[in-house]
């Protein structure tokens, strides 16, 4: 396995990356952990790991389901011709709802 860097970040501004070194603090990139660092890379595995389990756990909020559907562009309340002034709902919410907790019960198998 080939130890050597595929391209070098610059230690003062983390944005520039090239393809050689430039400084002698600039920061060597590998594909693969480097053997020094490779307890390191493990670690940071494990805590990846455990964040995605505890994602995996997480229980969304009928409001965060919405906003989702929302920002994704998913759904436009502004369009819905159904909007009930009494309670203030939109059509399509419990619809919506109801929907994203069966795929999310689906992924959770």
């Amino acid at each position: 396995m080939n130890n050597e860097p595929v391209a070098w970040m610059d230690a003062n501004d983390k944005t520039i990356i090239s393809n050689e070194k430039k400084w002698a603090n600039d920061i060597p990139l590998y594909t693969h952990p480097h053997p020094d660092n490779l307890g390191l890379a493990l670690s940071i595995i494990d805590q990846q790991k455990l964040e995605i389990e505890r994602l995996k756990a997480k229980t969304l909020t009928d409001e965060e389901i919405l906003d989702i559907c929302i920002m994704g562009g998913f759904y436009d309340r502004i369009d819905d011709p159904f909007f009930d002034k009494k309670t203030g709902a939109w059509s399509l919410d419990e619809d919506l709802i109801q929907f994203a907790r069966a795929i999310l019960r689906k992924a959770q198998e």
